[in-house]
């Protein structure tokens, strides 16, 4: 065990790194503008980072169905000043159960979690998925996305005498022959993803792509969705309250299940899904990739008519519904799942379904696409220099953080399919046992399971975490923005100093300066003291904070940290057996944000405690 080693106490104080990356001169291209590509742009637009997304498609599309979004996501809409237009009547709809109908079993029953906004905060709400794309729109500057651009390569190009490690270098080139110059590629082109083929072809050249990352998607089903203009309240009960009817039906003697949801403006999104073998689909699953996957509007008319007869729960037919529906906001998807293993590689880094394909039946695709920008996000705000090193470090510390929340809902998704979609008869047995019943019910457990994990912004201030449970918001505030709250708190400090001293402020006005040095309620409770001490300082900050407004301790000094160790004034040093040196003049002390004071304060601890704590 090593003895514990301190600096000279002659010797200065190892200073606390500042240093960020110029996030004004970087340059992103994003491929898909999709769910996850437009709310990334959204981000980014909010950090002044230059960015372009590029779409394949020539327009924005009217097709999808509807759209849904929970307490996973909504707090960072709150965040972006969005979140009390998005929830209007006019707007969006709150969903507060489900009914599942089976024809097989002749009966009907309830999906329901009782006082779930009290539990969680949030309402799940739904809404059309165009209306959504059109509010992500919105957040944008015009000419951010590039429609007609689709991408068939990226490399790097070679480095010449005048470019620097901070210089962008890759290279995207379109069939238009166009091309972006950028310091790295984000994915966001969908489950058949072009940017994600590219990457694995390259690795698959190197004799790195995992075995995991060669085989296709499985769980096939083939969706017909859609979203109807307004409907006569007269022929369609319940179309104009506001809030959504939310219906489930699974057919009889027929691979197929049918939902129908009320949506504002006295409309009804409505999705059939058909569950097909893995081997037909294996046959189709080539020439669909070739075609770009996505939303088709061709060849749909086959399956309209295969479905037109299908009973809804508002009485009319799935074929009236369509008949309400203008034919090009129809389209027919492949929805699959697959997880892959691969998320990034050099400058390109893989977000939403591009990384992680889910089936739809959780509502959880487009939730888990922007999660995965915020945390992406986080760590592109907290880069330290725009280089392939900093990228790849950022790249993956997102899909580190990311990884285990996906795969918890993934799992929720593929359960929730057996209960919505499959007709397989083990999980129609399920079913048939919940419909004896009369009721589904999640227990509270499963509920938190779905709602507990709510990442926000660490680069804007927070916003109160709602509900009754504890929610897991995953990352503190990005180091960085913490570094800038803290100088903006010190130049308002010695701002005010100024004018107080100018105006020959008496004593007494001069001392309230001492508790100006102020910050949101969005920082951690210690500010950016980090390390292995910081729980047991954190223990100790409310007594500490006592002491510190009786006026004891007001001349103290502040204490500097680098990485893991903590210095005071250049005298102190952890080291691996835990002790800590004692400075010639034996004083300590600690510097740590008050969180009830909103103040950052200054107190001594004891030679024990710093022993404790490190």
């Amino acid at each position: 065990m090593a003895s514990a080693q301190s600096p000279p106490s002659s010797g200065p104080a190892k200073p606390r790194p500042a240093q960020w990356a110029d996030l004004g001169a970087l340059r992103i291209v994003v491929v898909g503008a999709g769910m996850g590509g437009l709310f990334l742009g959204a981000l980014l637009e909010r950090m002044n980072i230059d960015f372009v997304i590029l779409e394949r498609h020539n327009g924005p599309k009217p097709t999808g169905g509807v759209m849904s979004l929970n307490a996973g996501i909504l707090p960072v809409f709150s965040q972006l000043g969005i979140y009390e237009e998005l929830r209007k009547p006019t707007r969006s709809y709150p969903v507060h159960c489900t009914h599942f109908v089976d024809e097989r079993v002749g009966g009907e029953c309830e999906l329901r979690v009782k006082d779930f906004r009290i539990k969680v905060g949030y309402n799940h709400l739904v809404l059309p998925r165009p209306e959504l794309s059109q509010i992500l729109l919105s957040l944008l500057r015009p000419g951010r996305v590039q429609y007609g651009k689709q991408v068939i390569d990226i490399n790097e190009m070679y480095k010449s005498p005048k470019t620097t490690a901070s210089s962008p270098t890759v290279k995207v080139k379109c069939l238009d022959r166009t091309e972006y110059v950028c310091h790295f590629v984000v994915g966001a082109d969908g489950a058949y993803s072009t940017v994600r083929q590219l990457v694995f072809d390259n690795l698959t050249k190197l004799g790195r792509l995992p075995f995991q990352d060669r085989s296709g998607f499985k769980n096939p089903y083939l969706t017909l969705v859609g979203t109807t203009t307004r409907l006569p309240a007269d022929d369609f009960k319940n179309v104009n309250e506001h809030f959504c009817y939310f219906y489930q039906t699974i057919g009889k003697g027929k691979a197929f299940s049918w939902s129908t949801l009320t949506v504002p403006n006295g409309r009804i999104c409505w999705s059939v899904q058909k569950q097909i073998e893995l081997s037909d689909y294996t046959d189709r699953q080539d020439q669909y990739q070739k075609a770009g996957g996505g939303w088709e509007t061709d060849s749909i008319e086959e399956m309209i008519e295969e479905v037109r007869d299908f009973k809804t729960s508002y009485g009319p037919t799935i074929g009236t519904l369509i008949d309400y529906t203008p034919r090009e906001s129809i389209s027919k998807v492949y929805l699959e799942e697959k997880l892959f293993r691969t998320w990034h590689h050099g400058k390109v880094v893989l977000i939403g379904d591009a990384a992680h394909k889910m089936l739809p039946s959780a509502g959880q695709g487009a939730v888990n696409a922007m999660q995965d920008c915020v945390v992406l996000a986080n760590c592109i705000y907290d880069l330290t220099d725009l280089d392939g090193r900093s990228f790849s470090k950022a790249f993956h510390t997102y899909s580190t953080l990311r990884r285990p929340y996906v795969v918890a809902q993934m799992q929720a998704s593929e359960k929730n399919a057996e209960l919505m979609f499959s007709q397989k008869w083990r999980h129609m047995a399920k079913r048939w046992l919940a419909f004896r019943r009369g009721t589904i019910t999640y227990s509270t457990k499963d509920m938190v399971k779905d709602a507990w994990y709510q990442p926000q912004l660490g680069f804007m201030p927070a916003v109160d975490v709602l509900g009754s449970i504890s929610a897991i918001t995953q990352q503190e505030p990005c180091r960085r923005y913490r570094y800038e709250l803290k100088q903006a708190a010190r130049e308002k400090k010695a701002a005010l100093a100024a004018a107080a001293a100018a105006a020959s402020a008496t004593s007494e006005e001069l001392a309230v300066l001492d508790d100006i040095e102020s910050v949101t309620s969005s920082i951690s409770a210690l500010d950016f003291i980090s390390g292995p001490g910081t729980d047991a300082l954190s223990d100790t900050a409310s007594e500490l904070s006592r002491e510190v407004a009786s006026g004891s301790y007001l001349e103290l000094k502040p204490l500097e940290i680098t990485g893991d160790d903590y210095y005071l004034d250049g005298r102190f040093s952890s080291s691996d057996d835990g002790t800590a040196s004692k400075g010639s003049d034996g004083d300590y002390t600690v510097e740590f944000f008050d969180k009830s004071s909103l103040a950052i304060l200054r107190a001594p601890i004891s030679e024990s405690f710093i022993a404790e704590a490190i």
